[in-house]
């Protein structure tokens, strides 16, 4: 299992990198960082 950890993910590319890792069967997502009081729209990562 490939874990990662995605900067500036709430940002137009952060956001569809997360969805792409989502996808895989072999990465997993151990962080998703964004700067304090950044909007954020996660829901995507809960299971």
């Amino acid at each position: 299992m490939i874990k990662v950890a995605v900067t500036g993910a709430c940002g137009r590319m952060g956001s569809k990198i997360l969805k792409k890792i989502l996808e895989q069967d072999d990465m997993e997502v151990v962080a998703a960082i964004e700067s304090p009081n950044t909007p954020s729209n996660l829901k995507m990562l809960e299971k």
